[in-house]
């Protein structure tokens, strides 16, 4: 097998592997992290007021994870509409992804920006916004960064329509 042809294979299965988080990442669960906690400060369960502040962190958390479901749903909906199984083979693609680490570290930017947006809105603007830079290569991955980030800061319910009122003006 030659150099460029495990590379390739290589970037082929990091690329596989990708879609498969970007799929199967709305199917992971806070309850490992909840149960390694409680098991390191298990001593705590036993004061009647830590017991009530362990339950409403479980709704807390509960909430949270629905939440993040919601966006994650509204964020990977572009992705499944825009790409086709030939679209993650394509030149396109590969030429983006250079290395094993730098698609890694998109997923892993993209999954804690979406985290970190307050509405379903945002997630979703960042899945077309996935599609518009990885398939149809309108923006490169340095825009990618900065227009994630921005979508962030954005006002949660008015900033569309800010938006288009500045670009029309």
């Amino acid at each position: 097998m030659t150099g460029e042809s495990a590379g390739s294979n290589g970037l082929e299965k990091a690329k596989d592997e990708t879609k498969e988080i970007l799929v199967d990442a709305g199917d992971i669960t806070l309850d490992i992290i909840k149960n390694d906690l409680t098991k390191d400060f298990s001593f705590l369960g036993d004061v009647p007021i830590v017991k009530w502040l362990f339950a409403a962190n479980q709704v807390r958390t509960g909430i949270q994870g629905y939440f993040f479901a919601k966006k994650y749903h509204k964020f990977i909906g572009p992705i499944r509409e825009g790409f086709s199984a030939d679209d993650w083979k394509s030149p396109k693609i590969e030429q983006l992804f250079e290395s094993r680490e730098k698609l890694q570290s998109i997923v892993e930017e993209s999954l804690i920006a979406l985290d970190r947006y307050q509405t379903e809105t945002k997630a979703m603007l960042l899945g077309k916004l996935f599609e518009k830079t990885f398939k149809e290569r309108i923006f490169s991955v340095d825009e990618y960064n900065t227009i994630l980030f921005s979508i962030e800061m954005m006002h949660p319910y008015t900033g569309i329509k800010c938006l288009n009122m500045y670009y029309a003006y």
